[in-house]
């Protein structure tokens, strides 16, 4: 019997996996894609995961109807030159009490190694729900968090 049917049965797992994967996560979107109004509604339309990476410009937290919410405004850019800057950003909502952890609580003199604070490096997993006007930015509900620092 020949070994290549058995070794092709082996291996359909890990290529059947590969295509779930990029079905279930969009690549091609980044911070700077969803600065346009129409991408970030086109991608909130698609509803695939996209992977951000970006510095938290801001960070708030509260409860919405009794449930913990993590608010996260992530930015990246790039230079134009030696002179200008141009920067993009997003507004990434976590709900949920398994976040509540990853923020400092008001009046921490030692935030713990694993808090996110303004200015920490992040990779996020979310899934683009909009674009707001007022804002200019797109909105997205997050689904995980990577610390880079």
């Amino acid at each position: 019997m020949s070994k290549m049917p058995v070794i092709c049965l082996l291996l359909l797992p890990v290529l059947s996996w590969s295509q779930d994967f990029t079905t279930a996560v969009d690549f091609s979107i980044d911070l700077s894609t969803l600065d346009n109004a129409s991408a970030a509604r086109m991608a909130a339309a698609d509803g695939r995961i996209v992977l951000l990476e970006g510095v938290v410009g801001e960070v708030e937290s509260g409860m919405s109807n009794e449930i913990f919410e993590l608010r996260i405004i992530l930015v990246n850019g790039f230079w134009i030159g030696t002179t200008d800057i141009r920067t993009y950003s997003c507004l990434i909502r976590f709900t949920g009490d398994e976040w509540q952890d990853l923020f400092p609580m008001a009046g921490e003199d030692d935030p713990i190694e694993r808090q996110i604070m303004e200015g920490s490096r992040l990779l996020i997993a979310a899934r683009v729900s909009g674009y707001n006007e007022a804002a200019a930015m797109a909105t997205a509900e997050g689904e995980a968090i990577r610390i880079l620092r």
